[in-house]
């Protein structure tokens, strides 16, 4: 499991050598089986980590910062080759975004679209790991949830925390249980009654809202199995 990044080992992870690759494979595999990818899937995508740490112990230079450009030049190279496989493009956006989830590399520059998603998914870390105390499990099991609820809820438009209802999250549960096992329903749940905490804490929402939000997952999950958040 990810043990995730102090300071140190980001500003390492900022250049990003093969060997922090080997660190985060085994966070990695945990988020892709968060996004729903069968274990399968999700072991396949793990092998382009051992292609992209090659292909970077191979580079004269480690002071370029890990992002879009260095893995647009990574493909171009496995094409040439004639390595690339189906996937492996997303695989690659994917890597990117755990990473950044986690503080391990920078957030893209203006100039590449940050969306309204992936700010409040960094503040949402932050509430996590710093008001919380809670660990990066933690974050890696909570996060990909919230990031697919508010996809799903708001898509490409800007987001309003202040829209989102109690039916919006009913029917997110609702489609995440018919889509997962039991334990992976109960740990989405778990990780919604989070971020409504925060949301609240923020003041992105009323107090009786995230009551009423709550008791909808009380009642799909029960209340035994919903640690608070």
């Amino acid at each position: 499991m990810n043990e995730g990044c102090d300071a140190a080992v980001a500003a390492h992870c900022a250049r990003f050598g093969s060997d922090c690759l080997v660190r985060h494979a085994g966070g990695f595999f945990e988020y892709l089986r968060q996004l729903g990818y069968a274990a399968a899937t999700a072991e396949e995508k793990c092998r382009l980590l051992g292609h992209l740490g090659r292909w970077l112990g191979r580079r004269e230079s480690t002071e370029v910062p890990f992002d879009e450009a260095v893995l647009k030049a990574f493909h171009r190279s496995i094409d040439r080759a004639g390595h690339r496989r189906r996937g492996d493009v997303a695989t690659g956006r994917l890597l990117l975004q755990y990473l950044r989830d986690l503080g391990c590399i920078p957030m893209p520059t203006p100039a590449v679209n940050r969306t309204a998603i992936d700010d409040i998914i960094v503040d949402y870390g932050r509430f996590l790991s710093s008001e919380r105390g809670l660990g990066p499990a933690t974050l890696i099991n909570y996060q990909p949830v919230v990031r697919r609820l508010l996809t799903a809820r708001f898509g490409p438009r800007d987001v309003q925390l202040g829209e989102l209802q109690p039916a919006d999250i009913h029917r997110f549960v609702v489609h995440n249980a018919q889509a997962t096992s039991r334990r992976g329903a109960q740990l989405a749940a778990t990780a919604l009654r989070s971020f409504l905490r925060y949301l609240r804490q923020r003041g992105q929402i009323a107090t009786d809202r995230r009551r009423r939000a709550g008791d909808r997952l009380l009642v799909l999950v029960g209340p035994a199995e919903v640690p608070a958040g």
